[in-house]
């Protein structure tokens, strides 16, 4: 078994994401964009996607499109924006970037658990973020498919969960 044969996600969202993804995917180390159809295929889980261009060779990050749970939870819509236009802290921009680097540069998902502000509540909380790439020739990472679901206290407690990432990082 491979390592993204192994991973699993904490949240049975993300999980039933990152399945879809696979099946799509098939024999191939990604599918394309026109290989998903979430809306149809994944209804119910569409609220919480997303989809990030990557331009500039893999310099620039930008939403191409954002689901209104996501836009719920984190107060705004960055439907267009870029993600360096969304975070004043300069520190959670650079690590937030480097985790969707990593994605663009090995090919392969990446699942997170991150401590997000939200603009509109005011408040912290914690979610599973999935990061997983989709090219349009098979070889170079154009796009990345998101997932964003929330963690419960007693997901978050569970240190058997968590590893380290190579930044010294717990995630999933």
């Amino acid at each position: 078994m491979t390592p993204i044969e192994a991973m699993q996600c904490l949240s049975p969202k993300n999980q039933d994401v990152l399945d879809y993804w696979r099946e799509k995917a098939g024999d191939r180390a990604m599918p394309s964009r026109v290989d998903l159809d979430p809306v149809i295929d994944l209804p119910r889980l569409t609220l919480h996607m997303f989809l990030v261009d990557v331009e500039r060779g893999a310099t620039r990050f930008r939403f191409r499109l954002v689901g209104t749970g996501v836009v719920d939870h984190v107060g705004r819509d960055m439907t267009g924006k870029y993600l360096d236009e969304l975070f004043d802290h300069e520190n959670h921009y650079i690590e937030t970037k480097e985790d969707y680097l990593d994605v663009v540069r090995y090919r392969e998902p990446r699942t997170d658990v991150v401590r997000f502000f939200s603009d509109l509540r005011g408040m912290v909380s914690n979610y599973e973020r999935l990061l997983l790439p989709l090219s349009d020739d098979g070889e170079r990472v154009n796009l990345l498919f998101g997932s964003c679901s929330p963690l419960s206290a007693k997901q978050l407690n569970d240190d058997s969960l968590f590893g380290l990432d190579r930044h010294g990082r717990r995630v999933a």
